[in-house]
Order: structure tokens, then C-alpha cells, then sequence
């Protein structure tokens, strides 16, 4: 969660607007982001999605996982947007589709080499502290 209140913050100093403007635009109460900037907390999902759905030109994949440019082109907006221009009707096209498709994916395979890493880790963890009562149970005077 820091991680998005980190990209965020940096998203709205590149705005050179208040946080206080910001929270009326998006149409939160007064502290529901400047609260959480300062303490390095948390924000709710609605608070986010009221968010993106202001500034559609940020990148959520550049504020949830620090990839990627901070700005959408127009051509990736659109496609978030889910808008087809072509016909005037709403929803998906194949490209569209396509394209996040590719993003699930990619944050899925990412998410699980994580947590592949982290049950690592949590294995590694587990034989170091086994290591260190037979070190402590060894060095023991008797």
C-alpha cells in the first residue's frame, strides 16, 4: 500500500495543485488524501478508483507496481477506457482486450514469482532460526 500513496503523492506534486484541489475534484471529504500522504498510509479502493477515474491519464500499473511511465498515451486511455471509436458503441474491442489481457497476465506471473520468492524466503527464514537453537543448544556450557 505504500507504494501507491508514494506513486500518488508524486503524481499530484507534478500536478502543482493543491491536495485539498485534488480531493474536490475527485469528490472526497477534506484529510481523505492528504491524511494518508502525510502518515504514509493507506487509501480506501473507492478513494482510488474516484482517483483514476478523474485521471484517466495516470497509469495505474505505474502507481500499484512502480512500472511503466507515469503518463497513459492516448491510445492506452483508450483502451482502459474501454471506448471503441470506430462505431460509437461501448465496451471492448479484440485489441482492447488483447492489450489487458496481456496486462492480467503479466501481473499475474509477476504476483506468483513473488510469492514464490516469498515462501522462499519464508523456508529460508524458518532454517535460519532452526540453525540458531542447535548453534545456541551447541554453545551452551553444560
Amino acid at each position: 500500500m505504500r507504494t501507491i500513496i508514494k506513486q500518488l503523492k508524486i503524481f499530484v506534486e507534478s500536478l502543482n495543485v493543491s491536495i485539498r484541489q485534488i480531493e474536490i475534484e475527485i469528490g472526497v471529504s477534506n484529510g481523505t488524501l492528504s491524511r494518508p500522504f502525510k502518515a504514509g498510509k493507506g487509501i480506501t479502493t473507492d478513494t482510488l478508483e474516484k482517483f483514476f477515474a478523474r485521471y484517466e491519464e495516470l497509469n495505474p500499473i505505474w502507481v500499484i507496481k512502480e512500472k511503466g511511465s507515469m503518463i497513459l498515451s492516448v491510445e492506452e486511455q483508450e483502451i482502459l477506457s474501454g471506448i471503441e471509436k470506430k462505431n460509437g458503441t461501448t465496451g471492448f474491442n479484440l485489441s482492447q482486450k488483447k492489450y489487458l489481457k496481456n496486462i492480467i497476465d503479466d501481473s499475474l506471473r509477476d504476483y506468483k514469482d513473488e510469492l514464490k520468492e516469498t515462501r522462499k524466503l519464508l523456508e529460508m527464514e524458518k532454517e535460519i532460526q532452526l540453525l540458531r537453537e542447535q548453534l545456541q543448544k551447541k554453545t551452551k556450557p553444560t
